[in-house]
Parts: structure tokens; C-alpha cells; sequence
């Protein structure tokens, strides 16, 4: 199974979500969105969840919609990337 590496808008985050923080506030976010529901969600809750600050998750984006634009994004990568490789 062929890796693929997702390239995204960089205006969407504040900082590289590459790194270990970044890719930990993606990942349970991305849990705790599908845990509680959009509406229920926010960083604040994430924060707690993780047990970091509110701040760190302002950090890396700026609110809620520019976190899901992230992983929209992402989505249409990978399904774009899946109809080109068949």
C-alpha cells in the first residue's frame, strides 16, 4: 500500500501541524469532534481533554472553522488522490 503525504493550505493553521503538538491536537480533535458533535465541541473542551491549554489549541488555529476546513481538506486530498491512483 503506496504512502500518500497530504499537502495543505498552510493559511489554515497558525503552525506546522506536522509537529508532535500539532498532530496530537488534529488527532484528538478530530476524536473528540466525532465523541461530542460539532456543536458540543470546542477547545476548550479539547484542552482539558488533552491536558494542555486552550491557548496551546489557539496556537495552531485560529477557531473551530478553520480546524474543520483543515479536515476538509485533507478529505479532498485523499479522495482526490485516491481517483487519480485508481
Amino acid at each position: 500500500m503506496a504512502h500518500y503525504h497530504i499537502e495543505l493550505d498552510p493559511s489554515l493553521s497558525l503552525r506546522d501541524t506536522s509537529s508532535p503538538m500539532g498532530r496530537r491536537i488534529l488527532s484528538e480533535g478530530l476524536d473528540l469532534m466525532v465523541e461530542l458533535g460539532l456543536e458540543a465541541f470546542t477547545f476548550k473542551k479539547l484542552a482539558e481533554h488533552m491536558g494542555i491549554t486552550e491557548v496551546t489549541v489557539y496556537h495552531y488555529f485560529a477557531n473551530k472553522q478553520r480546524m474543520l476546513q483543515y479536515y476538509f481538506q485533507a478529505l479532498l486530498d485523499v479522495v482526490a488522490y485516491a481517483l487519480r491512483t485508481g
